[in-house]
């Protein structure tokens, strides 16, 4: 327990520091609201890591992650696959039209 323990805060102390010196790195305040907003979002994962383990829920937090992902890319795949069919009617659609005479 105290070997994850120490783990997490090494890896605490080491994302401070990335985030910092990316922070410092921007040549532009432009984008580092965007990126802080980011990065705190990932510190607050990071932070509720060690609560997650203690309770064994970080597999079922990693599952439901998946899950969510999974219908996500689903429901991205049918909205592609209709736009695609869609297309392709108007595509169809209009070489009949050029092709009629009548035109």
């Amino acid at each position: 327990m105290f070997q994850y323990l120490y783990q997490w805060m090494e890896n605490l102390a080491v994302y401070m520091i990335l985030i910092t010196t990316v922070l410092q790195m921007l040549p532009e305040n432009s984008y580092q609201k965007y990126i802080r907003f980011f990065t705190g979002l990932l510190l607050v994962v990071m932070l509720a890591a060690p609560v997650l383990h203690l309770f064994g829920m970080q597999e079922q937090l990693a599952a439901a992650c998946e899950r969510e992902l999974a219908g996500q890319e689903r429901r991205m795949e049918e909205k592609m696959q209709k736009y695609m069919e869609e297309f392709q009617e108007r595509e169809e659609a209009s070489d009949a039209s050029e092709m009629d005479p009548r035109s």
